[in-house]
């Protein structure tokens, strides 16, 4: 809750989508994070470096979970 309520105030934040990217992961929801991550980076194309780590380890988690 108390990230979504600093989503709503401040939307534009890299840290808030870091958070609610992380929160995604750590609940299995992998595909949701990588929304959260295509979500900002469509606001903030130039902003992807912020966020290289969690969208390696968004995609690291994806591919675990497509390999058979």
């Amino acid at each position: 809750e108390l990230v979504d309520e600093a989503a709503r105030l401040a939307p534009e934040r890299v840290e808030i989508y870091d958070a609610l990217t992380l929160q995604s992961v750590l609940e299995g929801d992998f595909e949701g994070a990588r929304a959260i991550l295509d979500e900002y980076l469509e606001m903030n194309p130039e902003s992807a470096f912020l966020l290289e780590g969690r969208i390696n380890q968004v995609n690291s988690a994806l591919a675990q979970t497509a390999a058979p």
